[in-house]
């Protein structure tokens, strides 16, 4: 039986890496000065990093926080106590969206709409970037990932 490793890794085309390129690819070993000239680096390696929506969630929350973005998490319940109230990704996307003039994106809201937010965000992150991204990649943008399907013997 073997054992199937999948690496995949990009270049992200871009004129630079901004706050939003950052929470999103972030998990994925971004390398915002590789290899230069508009171009950043992404990986997903096998045994050392598989990110999850919930990574692209906490680089989400912290870009808010660093926004000085009330979040649902900031507001009190009823009872004036702290809500522990967990963010979801489409509310969160919905909180920062305005701050970059994506509030009226069809694409973003479309992926709002649709995409499960949940497990392995390596495809999903590409849509996200499509949908919400697209003019911070100035039309240069097409998927990063090229893949690798690596298989290794298990010993018997």
């Amino acid at each position: 039986m073997a054992n199937n490793y999948q690496y995949a890794t990009g270049v992200l085309m871009l004129d630079r890496v901004t706050p939003v390129i950052s929470a999103l690819f972030g998990a994925f070993h971004l390398n915002g000065s590789y290899p230069g000239n508009g171009k950043a680096y992404i990986a997903r390696l096998a045994e050392i990093n598989d990110p999850q929506w919930s990574d692209v969630l906490n680089g989400l929350m912290a870009l808010a926080a660093q926004l000085d973005l009330p979040t649902p998490d900031d507001a009190e319940g009823e009872d004036g106590e702290d809500s522990d109230t967990e963010l979801s990704m489409p509310a969160l996307i919905d909180l920062i969206a305005p701050h970059f003039g994506a509030d009226q994106n069809q694409d973003l809201a479309n992926l709002i709409e649709h995409h499960p937010f949940e497990g392995s965000a390596s495809s999903g992150v590409d849509l996200c970037m499509q949908s919400w991204c697209r003019d911070q990649a100035k039309g240069r943008y097409s998927s990063p990932w090229s893949r690798a399907l690596a298989q290794q013997p298990s010993s018997s």
